[in-house]
């Protein structure tokens, strides 16, 4: 896992008219998955309350997959979310977007 842009963290899409974003640029090889999340994913709270937070997003990321592709590594965060949260109440939306390279349109 490699994490890109972590520094990149900028407003809230929509908020603002005339936002400045920085930006990231990585080169995805074969079977590659990119992740990008807003803080929701890392707000997401159990009942302590204690936030779910970056480093348990990358600690989950981390962890082995047997299929590696950007429908599993999206169920493995939504899982590890709800194991998390137990049943607390959701504050805040998910969004997160799986994307991925594959050479399967030579």
């Amino acid at each position: 896992m490699e994490e890109v842009g972590a520094e990149a963290i900028g407003p809230a899409l929509g908020i603002l008219d005339d936002p400045e974003f920085l930006v990231a640029e990585v080169r995805m090889q074969q079977d590659d998955v990119l992740m990008v999340y807003t803080d929701g994913v890392t707000d997401v709270m159990d009942a302590e309350p204690t936030l779910f937070g970056r480093q348990r997003l990358i600690e989950r990321l981390q962890m082995p997959l047997e299929d590696a592709t950007c429908e599993t590594v999206g169920q493995h965060v939504v899982e590890g979310l709800n194991q998390f949260r137990g049943e607390c109440p959701q504050p805040d939306d998910i969004c997160f977007v799986c994307a991925g390279r594959t050479d399967a349109l030579r």
